[in-house]
C-alpha cells in the first residue's frame, strides 16, 4: 500500500498531455514509485535540486525529469519535461 498520495499539478497535467502517449505512459509508470519512496535513494534517479525552495526533487526517467516537492504525506509533482526545459 502506498505511503504518500500523488498528485499534479494543473501545469504537470498540461505538460504530460503535451508528450507523445507512449512517453506518457512512462512516465505515469514510473511516478507511481514516489507513492513508494519519494525521497533521494542510492540509486541516482532522484536526486534534490538545489536553490529551490521548498526543496525539490526530480526523477530521471530516460530523457525526460519529473520534478516534484513533498508536503505531509503528498507528493506534488510540478513539472514533467525533457532534461533540456525541466530546470527553466
Amino acid at each position: 500500500m502506498p505511503a504518500f498520495a500523488v498528485e499534479f499539478t494543473p501545469a504537470a497535467q498540461r505538460d504530460l498531455k503535451r508528450l507523445d502517449p507512449r512517453v506518457r505512459s512512462q512516465l505515469l509508470r514510473a511516478s507511481t514509485v514516489l507513492a513508494h519512496d519519494p525521497f533521494p535513494s542510492l540509486s541516482g534517479r532522484i536526486k534534490v535540486l538545489v536553490g529551490l525552495d521548498p526543496r525539490h526533487f526530480r526523477l530521471r526517467v530516460g530523457d525526460y525529469r519529473i520534478v516534484y516537492r513533498v508536503e505531509g504525506q503528498q507528493v506534488i509533482v510540478v513539472r514533467v519535461a525533457h532534461r533540456r526545459e525541466a530546470y527553466r
